[in-house]
């Protein structure tokens, strides 16, 4: 039988546009984290800290799709060069006000600019479904992406953790700048794969998030993504409580290594259920693999649950972006893979935001509470309105 990631690599170009992309898309996995931890060591808040990071992730949220839709207009390369320049200046900025100790409203203030990074996940994928539309490939180009998702994720965070503990606090968002802009000038580079300007055209006019099961998908991924923030700072909190932070490395590394491995089994194989049912099941595991974190009592036991719960994480996004390629008109698909994403980013702040202020307030053990809440919120979501997100799309 045919590896079905080799099949996928066969075109000529795609190779290129995949490892670019996870050049450009890495700094996703350090920023929060950099965030983070520059913001407590040199303020000492982790609330502070995770409200600027929720700052970030919430202009990023709602900023990313705007920029998604515009290359759908205008083209990826002309839109995420600009956008990438102006995300980086604002890293700079953020690093010379808290190095400075600049008033703390500079800090949100420059954070919200860095929301306009582009979402290079988004559009990496779009270039995938430009190929490979309705063909059984396209499972394996996304379950390839989710894999290099967490690849990301899997190294991203203790990269960023490791330089700003070891060496100086801002170092890890000074990484970041410089694997945002080296990735997205390859990316840029490469136009042979660039998904073809059909907006302007076809485009109706109206964004699809005015689509109803968009909306329900990105409800969903935003309780989902509330389990990834209360992750990061939850981790750090608890490395920091057992004395050392930079073991706030391994339970994050756990968590990716888990969604990896996971990637990859469900990558390789072609479920015949319904696209639906199977997001309802990764979902309930998803919930579920929450309510050991109340059991945790040092590093490596929320190590071992951090992998566990990782378990969920590939599946859920590969069928998540799969349900998005079935229901989204082609010439929107950069907006409507960067819709679900932002589901995800926004959850990811509310879980940092809401973490971060429990546990400055009631001790780090409590955060946990916010990841078990995120996840049967999710479940409770897809499990009343699954039949929509279930629909044969008619304008497809």
């Amino acid at each position: 039988m045919a590896n079905p990631y080799y099949e996928i690599f066969r075109i000529p170009g795609t190779m290129a546009f995949s490892i670019t992309g996870l050049i450009a898309r890495y700094p996703l996995a350090m920023i929060t984290v950099g965030i983070v931890t520059m913001i407590s060591q040199t303020r000492g808040l982790y609330g502070l800290a995770s409200l600027v990071a929720t700052t970030y992730a919430v202009s990023g949220a709602f900023i990313a799709p705007q920029i998604s839709r515009l290359a759908d207009c205008y083209g990826q390369a002309k839109i995420a060069l600009p956008a990438s320049v102006i995300s980086a200046c604002a890293m700079v900025g953020l690093i010379l006000a808290s190095h400075y100790r600049a008033p703390t409203w500079s800090l949100f203030a420059i954070s919200t600019l860095i929301g306009v990074m582009p979402s290079f996940g988004a559009f990496v994928r779009a270039r995938w479904s430009r190929l490979f539309s309705g063909s059984l490939k396209l499972h394996s180009a996304f379950a390839y992406e989710s894999i290099i998702d967490e690849t990301i994720f899997m190294t991203g965070p203790v990269i960023a953790i490791y330089l700003s503990t070891i060496f100086f606090p801002e170092a890890g968002l000074g990484a970041t700048i410089i694997l945002l802009m080296i990735g997205c000038v390859l990316f840029c580079l490469q136009k042979k794969t660039e998904p073809s300007i059909l907006s302007r055209k076809n485009n109706d006019g109206q964004s699809v998030i005015l689509l109803a099961p968009v909306q329900i998908l990105a409800f969903t991924l935003l309780a989902i993504g509330g389990i990834f923030g209360t992750a990061e700072v939850t981790a750090v909190a608890f490395a920091q409580a057992q004395g050392n932070m930079t073991n706030a490395m391994y339970p994050l590394a756990a968590y990716a290594l888990g969604s990896f491995i996971a990637g990859i089994v469900y990558g390789g194989r072609f479920i015949k259920m319904e696209l639906s049912r199977q997001f309802v099941v990764a979902i309930t595991f998803a919930a579920l693999t929450t309510l050991p974190l109340l059991f945790v009592s040092n590093i490596w036991h929320l190590t071992l649950a951090f992998f566990i719960a990782g378990a969920a994480v590939s599946p859920t996004i590969i069928i998540a972006m799969k349900l998005v390629e079935s229901l989204v008109p082609r010439e929107k698909m950069t907006e409507g893979i960067t819709w679900a994403s932002t589901g995800l980013s926004l959850g990811l702040a509310i879980g940092i935001s809401l973490s971060g202020l429990v546990i400055d307030r009631f001790g780090m053990q409590k955060g946990f509470y916010i990841s078990i809440s995120a996840g049967f919120l999710a479940l409770l979501i897809i499990v009343l309105f699954r039949r929509i997100i279930g629909k044969k799309p008619t304008n497809h």
